[in-house]
């Protein structure tokens, strides 16, 4: 985000610090005397933490929603290479589907989750316990229950069976018991259904970050888009009408240029229904979004004048590019491949992180030797976020979680569901128009399962939903594809972690895990 002074809002969001400290345990409670707002002004500057908190999500490949759902499908991996990126195995274990309840990467996730549910507990315990008149007071609450929706939506996600907490004021030393993730989505649901008209109508400026009538919308379609998965019933119908409603309501579109809602300045994009603010400077530090320095090589810091290192790490699968169409413009769009050069045209070459590989041309290739050994150049690079010259340790980009092509696509998968394959082609052929100088449109002959499931890859990889995707589709746990074999089918949930379930003797394990 550039242009960050528009907005007051923005300014105390980015300016709001993320603390690590509180991912040292889960906390339930944390009563005193400083959670009373005194005066309007304590109302405002304690308002951003709902929001801030969400920078946690995408900005730690050791612990966060991103790093899960980046390392565990098939569009990308971080292999090893040469003695950078082992890390006691856990990317491996990730891609392998071969975690265990221990992994601190699955334990901080966890935390960051209840870390936000919490600050949402507290802000609305504090905002119904102001010594004054809050103005608005209904809507604002209702933006908090929002908030925290979304926390619990990404928890019924990963982990399923979780504790539903809605106090702030709760006995010292509260444990939560379970809930089945049947009555987490009712929870979810309700929030949302309640909650939701009482937001902002309102999609602008002032309204960027946060959670407006409309993108709450969007996220409650996507709870009905999982429900069979989540509740034990479909919800295609439901799912259906809250897209067409989007949709009418004119409020976003679809952009032309696809790389436009990824762009360093993508605030001003109309595709992005939901984004996740960030900033070079006022999001540096542990709460930055630098997927850049994730993927790309130390040496293409020339390609880009970087002020910063970068680490070589994660890169695309080579099964999931050679799936694209060649004509696919979202390949270079979505992915760094080939020879690399310095910014003056200089070529650049590999520095031997594995004997062999020293001297080398430093080429992006689309093939990986090994997943333990893999060599410093193989593998596409995430790029679908623009990389700024001059790039910073933490990059401008806003994350985006939720866009407006999702809508059409979650229409189609609707439509498909209910056997009407010829209508949802025409929602993806609106959307991959973009992706191609002259556009093959998909016939309802050509669409089943498995070419869903692509279409939905080549237009949102790298955007963390290709995980709920292969679930829904059955495809997590049996599909394989490169280094990877079909897994047990209990790993479409995470475990509850190990550490939790001994502090808190009221969680119950998952299938599965022991």
């Amino acid at each position: 985000m550039k242009n960050i002074l528009k907005t007051g809002w923005v300014i105390m969001v980015l300016g709001t610090v993320v603390s690590c400290t509180d991912l040292e345990e889960t906390v339930y409670d944390q009563l005193t005397t400083d959670n009373f707002f005194k005066t309007q002004e304590d109302v405002v500057a304690a308002f951003a933490p709902a929001y801030s908190g969400y920078r946690s999500l995408v900005s730690n490949h050791q612990g966060s929603w991103y790093w899960l759902a980046l390392n565990t499908v098939d569009e990308t991996v971080t292999p090893v290479r040469g003695s950078a990126w082992f890390d006691g195995g856990i990317h491996t274990r990730l891609y392998l589907h071969d975690w265990t309840n221990d992994e601190n990467t699955i334990r901080q996730t966890w935390r960051q989750m209840y870390n936000g549910v919490n600050t949402c507990n507290r802000l609305i315990y504090q905002f119904e316990n102001a010594e004054f008149e809050v103005p608005d007071l209904d809507a604002v609450i209702a933006e908090l229950k929002v908030a925290r929706a979304f926390w619990y939506y990404l928890l019924i996600d990963y982990f399923g069976n979780v504790p539903i907490v809605t106090e702030f004021d709760l006995p010292e030393g509260f444990l939560p018991e379970t809930s089945s993730r049947a009555e987490v989505f009712d929870f979810i649901v309700t929030e949302l259904r309640e909650n939701m008209d009482l937001l902002s109508n309102e999609v602008n400026a002032d309204t960027y970050g946060r959670w407006n009538r409309w993108n709450a919308r969007h996220l409650l379609a996507r709870m009905y888009l999982n429900a069979e998965v989540w509740s034990g019933e479909p919800m295609w119908e439901e799912c259906k009408t809250l897209c067409e409603e989007i949709m009418g309501a004119d409020k976003y579109h679809l952009e032309a240029n696809y790389k436009a809602p990824f762009m360093a300045d993508n605030e001003n994009s109309g595709e992005i229904t939901f984004a996740i603010p960030f900033d070079e400077v006022y999001t540096a530090g542990n709460n930055r979004f630098h997927v850049h320095m994730w993927t790309l090589h130390g040496l293409s810091r020339e390609t880009f004048n970087a002020q910063t290192g970068f680490w070589g790490g994660i890169s695309a699968t080579p099964s999931f590019i050679s799936s694209y169409d060649p004509d696919d413009l979202r390949i270079a769009d979505s992915w760094l491949s080939g020879p690399q050069y310095a910014s003056d045209g200089t070529p650049l070459y590999c520095a031997g992180w594995r004997s062999e590989d020293a001297g080398k041309p430093l080429d992006y290739t689309r093939e990986i030797d090994d997943l333990t050994d893999a060599g410093e150049h193989q593998g596409y690079r995430l790029f679908k976020y623009e990389i700024e010259d001059g790039v910073m340790a933490a990059m401008n980009n806003d994350f985006v979680f939720f866009r407006y092509a999702d809508i059409y696509f979650m229409l189609a998968e609707c439509l498909y569901r209910q056997g009407d394959a010829e209508s949802a082609t025409v929602l993806i052929n609106e959307v991959r128009s973009r992706a191609f100088e002259t556009p093959e449109p998909l016939t309802a002959g050509m669409l089943d399962d498995d070419r869903f499931l692509d279409e939905y890859a080549w237009e949102f990889c790298q955007e963390g939903h290709r995980r709920q995707q292969l679930i829904r589709f059955g495809q997590f746990t049996t599909k394989a594809w490169s280094f990877h074999s079909p897994s047990e089918s209990f790993r479409t949930l995470f475990p509850i972690p190990r550490e939790e379930m001994l502090a808190n003797p009221n969680l119950k394990p998952n299938p599965g895990y022991n």
